[in-house]
């Protein structure tokens, strides 16, 4: 006999639905505040001067590596609780 032990598709669903409505909600509001998709300078991979108006506009930063150490921190730290 084999025993049921999967888990309920409830159970597994339900984060990927949180963060995509977090998202649709956080589109939906920037939206509506009449932000742009795209920096005017156009889309660019990386953006180097920390004093230009392009600064956290583009896809990656001089303060990029702060944004992810401090993810890991903040999971790490939410982990131990």
């Amino acid at each position: 006999m084999v025993a049921n032990t999967s888990v309920p598709l409830g159970n597994k669903t339900w984060p990927s639905l949180a963060i995509v409505a977090i998202l649709s909600a956080t589109a939906f509001q920037l939206h509506h505040q009449g932000r742009l998709w795209l920096c005017t300078c156009g889309a660019r991979f990386w953006s180097g001067n920390i004093c230009s108006s392009e600064n956290s506009q583009q896809f990656l930063d001089p303060y990029s590596f702060t944004h992810v150490l401090h993810g890991l921190v903040y999971f790490i730290l939410l982990k131990l609780l």
